[in-house]
């Protein structure tokens, strides 16, 4: 009988203050509404309570996501000055957090990382910015 591997995409996932969050745009509809309670639209965002991830889990499952749980947050950080202009690094990022005259964002994904590094920023290992996130 024949089988077929679907091509799975990883989804990366920040564990904060009790929360994961994670950010992923869905290409269909039913895949969104499946975890829309969570969504968070001032964030642009989802948040899904430690209690609940074994759901959302499953949800992603079934749309053929994996949830990956990152517990090296600051590889995914990068450092921006307050005034440059961040719009296209803040479209990938998870979260945001102030510190000075700088931002740090922690961005969805490695390939964000790189994307915003090209883009000015830099890595929060290469800067003097000490954050707990």
């Amino acid at each position: 009988m024949p089988t077929f591997d679907a091509d799975r995409e990883e989804i990366t996932a920040f564990k904060v203050d009790g929360t994961y969050l994670f950010k992923q745009y869905f290409d269909r509809d039913d895949e969104f509404d499946a975890l829309k309670s969570y969504y968070k639209n001032d964030k642009y965002r989802f948040e899904v309570p430690e209690d609940e991830l074994d759901d959302v889990q499953q949800i992603l499952d079934e749309y053929f996501f994996d949830l990956r749980i990152e517990d090296n947050r600051h590889s995914y950080c990068v450092v921006m000055e307050q005034g440059d202009d961040h719009s296209d690094v803040l479209r990938n990022s998870v979260l945001t957090r102030h510190r000075g005259s700088n931002v740090v964002f922690l961005m969805k994904d490695l390939l964000s990382v790189e994307q915003a590094v090209e883009q000015g920023a830099r890595r929060l290992s290469e800067t003097n910015v000490n954050i707990e996130l």
